[in-house]
């Protein structure tokens, strides 16, 4: 079965801890409270980022999708596969927290490699699945009208969203291109991307 080392029992055989009962599985994967209790389903989103609702149906995304065939039922060894539930919670832990992969392990009994190698693939899945059904750039002027409603509103005729960036160190970058990716924010070489959206759920 798989799992980390966790402890000894009395014998002093080594007792092995699953995935299905560490700390994440109880509280977000087998609890139907998070979707009863409201304090529960503000502190599930505060902490992934988006509502419990739509982690389930990422969920059923994943486990649909190709990107994740390797996860879906059993490995080439035939053991079970690591719960999808349990990674899809880490690499959103990942992104909006910036936890490590050993973070991961720690609250999911999954290994970090595995978590590692999983959030590649959500990574491509999230580039390519999910951009193309949700991120639309408007390509005409009538288009970005549509947009323009919220902003006109508080005063910004002509805008059609607001735009922010984040900065991605670069590690190992090439002593000739250094100079290249220095800004105002870090002393570290960075690499910027830039994101516009409006501000309609």
């Amino acid at each position: 079965k798989r799992g980390v080392w966790a402890r000894r029992t009395e014998d002093g055989e080594r007792e092995i801890l699953r995935p299905e009962q560490s700390s994440w599985h109880t509280m977000y994967v087998d609890n139907d409270l998070v979707e009863e209790e409201d304090l529960l389903a503000a502190k599930f989103r505060t902490r992934f980022r988006l509502p419990y609702d739509n982690f389930k149906e990422l969920v059923e995304e994943c486990k649909k999708s190709p990107f994740f065939r390797r996860w879906h039922g059993t490995d080439a060894a035939k053991k079970p596969s690591s719960p999808i539930e349990l990674l899809v919670l880490g690499a959103l832990r990942y992104l909006g927290r910036g936890w490590t992969f050993d973070d991961l392990e720690e609250s999911t009994a999954i290994s970090r490699d595995v978590h590692r190698v999983f959030f590649h693939a959500f990574i491509d899945f999230g580039s390519t699945t999910l951009y193309d059904r949700y991120v639309i750039a408007p390509t005409t002027a009538e288009e970005s009208k549509r947009h323009m409603k919220e902003f006109e509103k508080a005063g910004f005729h002509g805008c059609p969203g607001s735009s922010d960036c984040t900065h991605i160190t670069t590690e190992r970058c090439q002593y000739n291109l250094k100079n290249n990716h220095l800004g105002g924010k870090s002393s570290q070489t960075t690499r910027t991307f830039n994101l516009t959206s409006n501000h309609r759920h």
